[in-house]
């Protein structure tokens, strides 16, 4: 194949990363990336009272049922009932949004989006996005990180599972007061 004659696939490959134990070292440089730069900018915020849901195209990838989806976000408004939810929508997902509260579309990682407004809530949710992570790795004690785990009964295509509990994992060996996971079903 093309893939195999290529120059790529006889050299070391440069990765950018966050995640220091990932891949071959024989194969991969990998470049890793501390947010030294961005963390000088995280001093003065507007703090909001808002809780910040990254989403995620859950629905688009087969991996739970519209009408689930639907149901993780009314639980979702029940468990933060005394905030003001916010949804970030995940630039695959649709436009239409199907939940009750407010939904935002931007055109940047999610980090640059709270530095550039100088904007910080007290938590951010999201369906295990890397964006969680990074989140976490620039602002520190400073937001909440949480990692919302739908349970096994409601996901719909059985690959994916497997793949969500090797990121659970991941998570989970992550977890501190500020970076945590949280289950997530439908009563």
């Amino acid at each position: 194949s093309r893939l195999q004659n290529s120059p790529v696939m006889n050299s070391r490959l440069k990765f950018f990363t966050v995640f220091n134990d990932w891949g071959d070292s024989h194969t991969l440089i990998k470049i890793s990336n501390d947010f030294r730069y961005l963390k000088q900018f995280t001093g003065s915020f507007e703090r909001t009272s808002e809780i910040m849901i990254i989403g995620s195209p859950l629905v688009n990838f087969g991996l739970i049922s519209k009408e689930v989806f639907l149901n993780v976000l009314t639980s979702l408004e029940k468990i933060f009932a005394d905030h003001e939810l916010v949804y970030i929508r995940h630039r695959t997902e649709p436009k239409e949004f199907p939940g009750n509260f407010k939904c935002i579309s931007i055109n940047k990682p999610v980090g640059l989006y709270f530095l550039d407004n100088k904007i910080l809530p007290p938590i951010v949710a999201t369906f295990f996005s890397t964006a969680g992570i990074n989140l976490h790795r620039i602002f520190g004690s400073q937001l909440q990180v949480i990692n919302l785990r739908i349970t096994d009964d409601l996901i719909t295509n059985p690959q994916y599972a497997s793949l969500l509990k090797i990121l659970s994992g991941y998570y989970r060996s992550q977890e501190n007061e500020y970076f945590r996971t949280m289950d997530i079903s439908i009563s």
